[in-house]
């Protein structure tokens, strides 16, 4: 029987397709970053209209600072001046997701899809709140269907593959999730969360050894990466059978300045496991 060691959700992320002539091999992958119910923004989007002009560029800004509500007003003001501006709907969505105002986020969303039906960034968002909101089967299965989507939509970006991963990971569907990390990880130069992805996929599926592979090359290029050490100490402490040696790197990372992350919560369970355990 192949053992789960554990699983830590992973962010899904909100990119958007380019437009402006750009491909988007061109262009720098944007996104939103989900951290449990918190959107964090890494990078810039690239694609405004024409009517947006320096109002995008503020609106993008105030993303970055997540200042939500300031987001909200600017791109209100921006709706009242261009009346049916997609990218107004499009921060309004944003800016609602960001205040956990799911109903509200996915009404702009949809908005956004009206006139641009294959709107990357629209629609991994509505996949995120899907996910977020899932309670059946099929709430996972119609989130699955956004990111794919998306995928169609932008596929060269690895955005929309690293969602439907993440999720997949967390449905219990290893295989899929697997092949899914592969593949955006081509797609994004082998970055950290693809590889991190394929790291928890593998030892979900009982390849320890590629598991180990894939964790010492995120820890080469980020050696301060919770989710990689903690896949790590699973692996010295269940598989490699070295008790002493995970121990202390559990304990390393449980001092980290992080304490609230979800990463340090899992390592926290994981050490009262070991100490239940040893009396």
């Amino acid at each position: 029987m192949k053992k789960i060691l554990f699983l830590v959700t992973l962010p899904l992320f909100i990119g958007c397709q380019t437009l402006n002539n750009r491909t988007d091999e061109e262009a720098a992958a944007p996104s939103l970053e989900l951290v449990g119910s918190q959107y964090q923004y890494v990078g810039t989007m690239q694609r405004p209209n024409a009517k947006s002009g320096k109002s995008f560029a503020a609106m993008n800004k105030s993303v970055a600072a997540l200042q939500w509500d300031t987001v909200k007003t600017l791109a209100l003001q921006h709706l009242n001046a261009y009346p049916g501006n997609s990218d107004a709907f499009l921060f309004l969505a944003i800016a609602h997701a960001g205040l956990n105002e799911n109903s509200r986020a996915r009404f702009f969303a949809e908005l956004v899809l009206k006139s641009e039906p294959s709107n990357a960034y629209a629609l991994n968002l509505l996949g995120v709140l899907k996910r977020n909101e899932a309670v059946l089967p099929e709430d996972y299965r119609r989130a699955l269907v956004y990111f794919q989507l998306a995928r169609q939509s932008a596929p060269q970006s690895p955005t929309a593959i690293l969602n439907a991963a993440s999720l997949n990971l967390e449905i219990g569907n290893f295989s899929e999730a697997k092949t899914d990390f592969k593949l955006a990880a081509e797609k994004c130069g082998s970055c950290v969360p693809a590889l991190v992805g394929s790291a928890l996929a593998a030892q979900s599926l009982g390849l320890f050894d590629e598991a180990k592979g894939l964790i010492a090359e995120v820890l080469k290029v980020d050696e301060n990466n919770e989710t990689a050490k903690l896949l790590q100490v699973g692996q010295l402490y269940y598989i490699d059978r070295e008790h002493e040696k995970g121990q202390a790197l559990l304990a390393q990372l449980l001092q980290g300045d992080r304490a609230d992350s979800e990463v340090l919560k899992e390592a926290r369970s994981m050490m009262n496991r070991i100490e239940a355990t040893a009396h």
